[in-house]
């Protein structure tokens, strides 16, 4: 009897594209390295359902602690996206905004502006501020 050749794609398990949590992950490095650590990053991840889709999508969100204040800490951003990766929702928690990145390329340009935001500048040197 003939054997049943394997139908799935060779490059199957293989991304051309860094994940949205290791480019978050990595910025988390970026900022507690410019702080000397006085500032901790940390992505949190979770899992939910949209509503009436029953998609799964997976939830990221970029948190800044401040160890030498109680470790107080604030969410700077949320990111968000199903099993396809992009588009990928990218959502400003000091602003209240929101974006949709549809590729690695637009989502880095999306940190970049929530990064550069003054807002977002704004709430990092105050609790890097000795009056804080």
């Amino acid at each position: 009897m003939k054997e049943i050749e394997n139908l799935w794609p060779k490059d199957l398990g293989r991304l051309d594209i860094r994940m949205p949590k290791e480019i978050l992950l990595k910025q988390v490095q970026y900022l507690e390295n410019l702080s000397k650590n006085v500032l901790v990053g940390e992505v949190k991840t979770s899992k939910s359902v949209i509503d009436q889709t029953k998609i799964q999508v997976i939830n990221y969100e970029f948190v800044i602690k401040v160890p030498s204040l109680g470790n107080y800490q604030f969410s700077l951003l949320r990111v968000m996206h199903d099993f396809n990766i992009y588009p990928i929702k990218v959502f400003n928690v000091l602003t209240e905004s929101e974006e949709v990145a549809n590729d690695e390329t637009t989502f880095i340009e999306a940190l970049k502006r929530i990064f550069s935001d003054r807002t977002t500048t704004n709430a990092i040197n105050a609790v890097l501020s000795d009056n804080f």
